[in-house]
């Protein structure tokens, strides 16, 4: 399971259509579908209700919707917290260099 898969789900489930979701995404209707798929397998249970006016999720998918928020959220710490740690010795060090601001 890769954490951008669980982004592109929390998306879906943000705007209740895998075209919008798609479109938002920048990536293809059909790749998107794939993906939600692939979420299904794995977790071997359905996700999401197509239906003609969009989608719904699941018992599941509200589940997985919660997990997903934290994991996502907590990648993006994670991200956040190694870039600054190591651009900050570096900007520390570019300045202590030309001694101006």
């Amino acid at each position: 399971m890769r954490v951008e898969y669980l982004y592109y789900f929390l998306v879906v489930s943000e705007t209740k259509s895998l075209n919008k979701a798609a479109n938002k995404l920048f990536i293809s209707q059909q790749q998107l579908s794939r993906i939600v798929s692939s979420l299904e397998n794995e977790f071997q249970t359905k996700l999401l209700y197509r239906t003609p006016n969009g989608v719904n999720l699941t018992a599941d998918g509200e589940i997985l919707k919660s997990y997903a928020v934290d994991i996502v959220n907590k990648s993006r710490e994670m991200h956040s917290y190694f870039y600054l740690n190591n651009q900050l010795p570096k900007l520390q060090q570019s300045k202590s260099v030309s001694g101006r601001c």
